[in-house]
Parts: C-alpha cells; sequence; structure tokens
C-alpha cells in the first residue's frame, strides 16, 4: 500500500515535532505533560491551576489579587475559576 503525498507529510510533521520535543529541557516537558492531560478543561480551579502552572497554590491567588491572572468568581462564596484561555496566556508569560 502506497502512501499519499498528504499522509507523507503528516509523517514529516510528526517526525519533526517528537525531534523537537526530545530537545526540550526535562522542566518544560513536565509542563507540556501536566498541560496535554489537562487539555479537555474549560476553567480550572486554584489547586488544578496550580497543579498545571507548577505552582503553588498561594502563588496562584496572589497572581489573582495581583490582577496577573484573570479569575472570576459566581458568588463571594463560590470558589475562584481560572479559564482555560488565561492559563495558556499565563504560561506564555512565564507568570511574569
Amino acid at each position: 500500500m502506497t502512501a499519499t503525498c498528504e499522509e507523507v507529510e503528516v509523517q514529516k510533521c510528526i517526525s519533526r515535532l517528537t525531534d523537537n520535543i526530545k530537545k526540550l529541557p526535562v522542566e518544560e516537558l513536565d509542563k507540556l505533560e501536566r498541560w496535554v492531560a489537562s487539555s479537555g478543561k474549560k476553567v480550572f480551579s486554584i489547586k488544578e491551576a496550580a497543579d498545571v502552572l507548577n505552582m503553588r497554590p498561594d502563588t496562584i491567588r496572589k497572581a489573582i489579587r495581583a490582577k496577573t491572572l484573570k479569575a472570576f468568581q459566581i458568588n463571594q462564596m463560590e470558589a475562584w475559576r481560572i479559564p482555560k484561555e488565561e492559563i495558556e496566556r499565563f504560561m506564555g508569560t512565564d507568570g511574569e
């Protein structure tokens, strides 16, 4: 069975991606692994965000208070929720 041009290109892309992943430092691999494991979620609790970002929950709370990490509460009695897009943004800035 002969592979189509599209299948060959996909295999080349996968090979390049695999090579690039192998070059990542261990801490970046850990971050990537946590992100992939949580990719189905739309919002995260403080603890979940801390796990994904490899930070302590207190650090996440401080970032929310400082408004460097956007989060919301349905009411004052509810726990904070952090949208996935905000975690992606925060990861891209390394928490700065």
